[in-house]
């Protein structure tokens, strides 16, 4: 099974439309050629048999033939492909990722394709259905929302008023880890509401930050008060500087330091991105200030509808 190459267009051009370009200069070919490598790349990876064997193994729901990525034809050249998956790995919340070579943009209309496509689900017994909208839409439960902004528009930005106080110190090795995750009790004894959603990176997902050059401190008078990490990441097919990580230590809450560390990491190391972008939880609100300060604003929602 595979999703022809003439209908990847489509899908590309109906995946582009769930983001808000209206404010972004990039080049609409360039995305698109990104979006179809982008489908095709996880369509064929999640259909692998291994895969699927991983899968099943890990999840200790259902056989490998039920994760498959299916691809069904509705009619009148309409297709919708989808497959399953946990929010959070959380096996209490399986639910159907989809998206269509039309548009999908509202709760009732994604419950009707669902009801086109659930029983290749039955064995999971689904929660919700989640797609992507260009905009806040009504939904039963709201996911991650991604942050983005041109790169010359936050380096030409004013420097926050504190901004000569922090430093930036590079972080060489995995002896930050301990002082990383001790920060996150912090923050979880703080809101244990989150601590379900807003998760300690694990050493493999910010190694590449380490391999990149890309992770520090922020340093308040020789004081370590916080840990900023990026990655090198294409939006859209455009050069971009992707954060998943900026954590600030419970001391220095509420003192702009987390804007000050973004707004410095991307002025001193961010010169090779075109854009500056990340994915933030809906419910972690600090960070979506954080991000909406330094000029970062929400082009894409995921939202998930009960079914």
């Amino acid at each position: 099974m595979k999703i022809l190459e003439k209908d990847l267009g489509i899908f590309a051009e109906a995946m582009l439309a769930t983001y808000d370009l209206s404010e972004m200069n990039l080049n609409r070919d360039v995305a698109i050629d990104s979006l179809k490598k982008e489908i095709k790349d996880e369509f064929t990876e999640l259909n692998e048999e291994k895969v699927k064997k991983q899968r099943a193994e890990f999840f200790k729901v259902g056989l490998p033939e039920d994760y498959t990525e299916h691809l069904i034809d509705l009619g009148n050249n309409k297709m919708v492909v989808c497959g399953i998956r946990y929010i959070g790995c959380d096996l209490d919340y399986p639910f159907v990722k989809m998206y269509a070579n039309f548009a999908i943009s509202e709760k009732a209309h994604a419950k009707k394709v669902y009801e086109l496509v659930k029983s290749k689900f039955t064995v999971f017994s689904p929660k919700f259905v989640s797609l992507f909208t260009s905009k806040m839409v009504e939904a039963d439960r709201l996911g991650t929302i991604y942050m983005v902004a041109p790169f010359e528009k936050i380096n030409s930005a004013r420097s926050w008023e504190n901004d000569s106080l922090v430093k930036l110190e590079s972080i060489p090795n995995d002896e930050y880890y301990d002082w990383y995750t001790k920060g996150y009790k912090e923050f979880h004894l703080e809101r244990p509401d989150l601590k379900a959603r807003v998760q300690v990176n694990s050493k493999e997902v910010m190694r590449k930050s380490l391999e990149q050059g890309l992770m520090y401190y922020g340093v308040v008078n020789g004081e370590k008060a916080g840990l900023i990490a990026g990655v090198k990441s294409d939006f859209l097919g455009h050069p971009g500087l992707y954060f998943n990580e900026i954590m600030v230590r419970k001391k220095w809450k509420g003192k702009s330091l987390a804007k000050v560390i973004q707004q410095k990491m991307i002025k001193e190391r961010g010169s090779f991105c075109d854009f500056v972008w990340g994915t933030i939880d809906y419910r972690n609100q600090p960070s979506y200030k954080t991000a909406l300060s330094n000029g970062r604003r929400p082009i894409r929602y995921e939202i998930f509808v009960r079914v």
